[in-house]
């Protein structure tokens, strides 16, 4: 039987065997990703690369991208387990398990307090042997903004059309956003600038939940510099000094928007800010809206007054260190993902 070595390694040295797996197991993952993830602000990706014995060959490997978060106040340094890869010939009787055990064994020693996975049903599994344990449920809620899309599931083109046009504006008449009017100002930006970092300031003040970096660099970097996805940031900003009072994450692919983030000073500009790409779908002809938060999130309430409903697309965030009770009160967002 094949034996396994487990090492921690300069990626450098093995950046293209990691572009390798990444066209096996991830295809389509772009190569600039290898440098966006040297570049994080928290610091570079770790990664784990997994060895067969007998030929020296490189057979697996892991990444930890470090995050910064804040819970009260206090700086917690998280990491992400993810990219985790295995070659077609070792899948089943190969190194994944240790692969993983070795990350959690050695998360003290790069001074992480805790590091988290939100693993495939392939391997949930695997991830619960090695040490990991269920944290959070993430649930995904939808915003139908066409309906036409689904009814040609049922119908032929023509009915749908003709249904889903009336579908359509009886959900936008009895819509919450329809009515809700700003004095404000939004503008699309394409840079962040130190009104980000005001912001970001002024909310760890007073917010005891547990959540990730959101400075100005951290936004550039996730965001703005991401060679996977192009992402839009909408700001609102008061229209008498120009303050920055809150700002939406998303991105739209396919005719479909997913909502990666929103901050806000306060509900009513978040609501706001919702109204704002609840417009920009409909003006865009978006077929839907997506947003993924926590199970116990206080926000699921006003989403169902903006109509949108649970997608049946629940996700698990599995996490291994610090005690379990920090993370009922964690604000996750679709950014806290490593991509």
């Amino acid at each position: 039987m094949a034996r396994f070595s487990i090492i921690q390694a300069d990626s450098v040295e093995y950046k293209e065997q990691i572009l390798e797996f990444w066209k096996e197991n991830l295809p389509g993952t772009p190569p600039g990703r290898f440098e966006w993830m040297q570049e994080n602000p928290a610091g570079p990706a770790i990664w784990f690369f997994a060895f067969e014995e007998n030929k020296n060959e490189l057979v697996g490997a892991v990444s930890i991208m470090p995050r910064e978060m804040v819970l009260n106040g206090v700086l917690i340094k998280a990491g992400i387990v993810g990219d985790f890869m295995v070659g077609n010939n070792y899948r089943v009787f190969g190194p994944a398990l240790s692969l993983q055990k070795t990350v959690l064994e050695s998360m003290s020693t790069y001074g992480f307090d805790f590091v988290y996975t939100l693993p495939n049903q392939a391997s949930l599994k695997m991830n619960q042997r090695a040490g990991f344990v269920d944290a959070v449920k993430l649930v995904h809620y939808v915003k139908p903004v066409r309906s036409v899309q689904y009814l040609q599931k049922y119908l032929d083109d023509k009915l749908a059309a003709f249904i889903g046009y009336i579908l359509d504006f009886v959900l936008k008449l009895f819509s919450k956003e329809t009515y809700v009017l700003s004095m404000d100002v939004f503008d699309e930006v394409v840079t962040v600038n130190d009104s980000f970092d005001a912001i970001w300031d002024e909310i760890q003040k007073t917010e005891t939940s547990l959540m990730v970096d959101r400075s100005a660099a951290f936004i550039d970097w996730r965001y703005l510099k991401n060679p996977i996805s192009t992402f839009r940031i909408m700001t609102l900003r008061s229209k008498s000094e120009g303050k920055l009072l809150g700002y939406i994450i998303f991105s739209m692919i396919d005719g479909k928007i997913e909502i990666y983030d929103i901050l806000s000073l306060n509900k009513s500009y978040k609501d706001k800010l919702l109204k704002k790409v609840i417009h920009v779908a409909r003006r865009e002809k978006c077929q839907a809206i997506y947003i993924r938060l926590v199970e116990n999130s206080v926000d699921i309430g006003n989403l169902r007054r903006f109509m949108f409903i649970n997608a049946n697309n629940d996700i698990s965030v599995l996490v291994y260190g610090e005690e379990t009770s920090i993370f009922s009160e964690w604000a996750f967002s679709e950014g806290d993902r490593n991509s």
